[in-house]
């Protein structure tokens, strides 16, 4: 265990041990959660962080409005059940630098316009240091996303490069593996709490940067259009930088347009069209919107399909902005969009991730690097004429 171990770790450990030991047996309450604030002076959060991870270990059971319980399983699990199960202790025990061979990347999706160039940067460096790849999708669940992680660890990587799945909550497999010290490097977005090395963009920036060019162009009626942003650090800091720049415009008020992203759980089927459904409505209901800040390319997808079933003209009636917007489809169009450096996000990610597997950085405190992001201006915006004021 490095010297970066955290508060969450210390009730973990101090709990797992009190399990084991035989302490606490199988069917006992355990200290409630004020209980375990109070004797390791911590936040809530904290404390549920450690309770969650004993939990994805079979150890525990929490019963809501109950308390949370040491399970019957737990003395099979001390004998018969590895703390990374199915990652074998082995496979995160022997990382040596002149033996390693593989380092793993989960990503979400390999149809996107942004993750692809990442991960095509990210085997170009690794193989100049003669280390192979193996790659897993999540495609955006975290129970997929788990199972891949194990998967690859099972498989012998002594590394892993994660661009992990939005959500409020992280999953269990990230705890498991900064607890027991293997090299882990996050891509895209930074997970609250837990001190392991992070390469991100300057989402903030890149937000302020497309929001002035809105302005810029005499927009005064701006819509956000963004997944639930919380717990997501990206999500969160362009919605952090959209509202800056409104600020600082005098535009606070522009942030009451938000418009609504549906969830799978609440589609029966079509996904694309109950979306683009509801976008339409909006935009009907608030016919005085002129432009629309999405934060990524495929809902700017959608709006651009809305404003089509309207009969709005992008960009004369309508502008549409966002990140990661793809390559011109057709040669000719192309969204105005915040695009990521892909290759130096994979090149920072390889750097980082090779001094950990060579143990460079073991008693340093973890990296954060920011990239910054190119604004690309394409044909998706244009001035906000009198007309479009005014329909």
């Amino acid at each position: 265990m490095s010297n970066r171990a955290i508060l969450y770790e210390k009730i973990y450990s101090h709990l797992k041990a009190e399990i084991e030991s035989g302490h606490y047996q199988p069917g006992d309450l355990l200290p409630t959660e004020q209980e375990l604030m109070a004797t390791f002076e911590v936040s809530r959060m904290t404390t549920n962080r450690a309770l969650q991870l004993l939990a994805s270990e079979g150890l525990i059971v929490r019963k809501a409005g109950v308390g949370t319980f040491v399970s019957e399983a737990s003395a099979q699990a001390r004998t018969s059940r590895q703390p990374l199960e199915p990652m074998a202790a082995e496979a995160i025990s022997t990382v040596n630098p002149s033996t390693f061979s593989s380092v793993g990347f989960v990503i979400p999706f390999l149809d996107h316009s942004f993750g692809p160039g990442l991960l095509a940067e990210v085997e170009r460096e690794l193989h100049k240091h003669d280390i192979a790849l193996s790659v897993g999708c999540s495609y955006g669940s975290q129970v997929t996303e788990e199972e891949t992680i194990n998967r690859l660890v099972s498989a012998g990587i002594k590394g892993l490069i994660l661009f992990p799945v939005n959500g409020e909550f992280y999953n269990p497999a990230i705890l498991k593996l900064h607890v027991h010290d293997f090299p882990i490097v996050l891509v895209d977005k930074q997970l609250s709490g837990i001190p392991v090395p992070v390469v991100t963009s300057d989402n903030r920036g890149a937000a302020i940067s497309l929001t002035n060019h809105l302005l810029q162009l005499g927009h005064t009626d701006i819509a956000f259009f963004s997944p639930d942003w919380a717990g997501t650090s990206t999500l969160a800091d362009r919605r952090l930088g959209f509202e800056d720049a409104l600020r600082t415009a005098g535009r606070e008020e522009a942030t009451m347009y938000h418009i609504p992203l549906i969830s799978w759980t609440d589609c029966n089927d079509g996904f694309d069209r109950q979306q683009i459904e509801v976008i339409t409505a909006f935009l009907q209901e608030h016919p005085t919107i002129t432009a629309i800040f999405a934060t990524d390319d495929e809902l700017a997808e959608y709006c651009l399909e809305s404003a089509r079933r309207l009969g709005k003209v992008v960009p004369d009636q309508l502008s549409i902005v966002c990140f990661d917007g793809p390559a011109p489809k057709p040669a000719h169009w192309s969204f105005t969009s915040a695009l990521q450096d892909q290759k130096q996000m994979a090149r920072e990610a390889v750097r980082v991730i090779r001094s950990h597997l060579h143990k460079e950085a073991a008693n340093e405190m973890p990296e954060t690097i920011t990239v910054p992001t190119n604004l690309h201006i394409g044909q998706s915006t244009a001035k906000a004429t009198h007309m479009m004021l005014t329909r």
